[in-house]
This record gives C-alpha cells, sequence and structure tokens, in this order.
C-alpha cells in the first residue's frame, strides 16, 4: 500500500464522491522516494480515471451469516444451506434455512461424544505422578 496525496480540490471531490470500493482505477502522478530531508515514499496524483466499476450487488448473491459459534452460507440461487463452526469445522448442509437448528443440534451431539485425542504431556506426567 502506497500513501496518496491528490494535488487538486476537483479531484479530491471526485475521489470523496464518486468512488465506491471495488473500483479499478488508472492514477498517474508523481512518486516522491524516500530521503532524509522528505517525509515518507508518497505518490502524488495528478489525475484519476475510473476503468471499470464493481458491478452492483443483486439479491441472489450469497452471503455469509453468523450464528453464535456457526458461520452459515446463504445463497438465494440454492434451498441448501451449508453450515461451518467458527474454528472452521464442516458441521453440515441444512435441507433449507428451517432446518439448520436440526444441523446445529446433530453436530454439537457428535462433538459431545468424538473420541478425544491423545492426552497432553502435562496431562500424562499428571496420570504418572498419581500412580
Amino acid at each position: 500500500m502506497l500513501p496518496c496525496l491528490i494535488t487538486g480540490p476537483a479531484l479530491a471531490v471526485s475521489a470523496l464522491t464518486n468512488l465506491v470500493p471495488g473500483d479499478e482505477l488508472r492514477i498517474t502522478g508523481q512518486l516522491q522516494l524516500r530521503s532524509p530531508s522528505r517525509p515518507p515514499m508518497c505518490l502524488y496524483v495528478l489525475t484519476l480515471e475510473t476503468l471499470t466499476t464493481p458491478p452492483v450487488p443483486s439479491t441472489s448473491e450469497m452471503r455469509f451469516e453468523r450464528d453464535a459459534p456457526y458461520i452459515v452460507v446463504l445463497d438465494a440461487d440454492h434451498t441448501s444451506v451449508p453450515v461451518w463452526a467458527e474454528t472452521g469445522t464442516w458441521a453440515g448442509v441444512a435441507e433449507d434455512p428451517g432446518a439448520i437448528t436440526q444441523v446445529l443440534v446433530d453436530y454439537e451431539r457428535r462433538q459431545s461424544t468424538a473420541p478425544r485425542g491423545p492426552l497432553g504431556i502435562a496431562q500424562v506426567i499428571h496420570a504418572r505422578a498419581r500412580e
């Protein structure tokens, strides 16, 4: 990321009012390199041209929603709803948004009955000390 300074008031107004996140821009200007007597390197913007703008989001786009420690993916083009735990572990897929609760209940049941991994070294030492 390179700090930029806009050289004219018209460019500043244009940048503040016309640009949106995701715009592809062509910027020309003068690059000022760092030296002991000058501030850090920056680009003095002389022209600012919008090449493309991002597409307007439609209602059929995918969106992520957080449900406590779970993340669900809602997509207007599909009825099924993938579900993950916040750790990135796959929880399952609900046939429709109304079935998310059952997927979460099933996932938590599987997690509570899942075998635990090997004992940590501190637990082994503690267990041997009690023997």
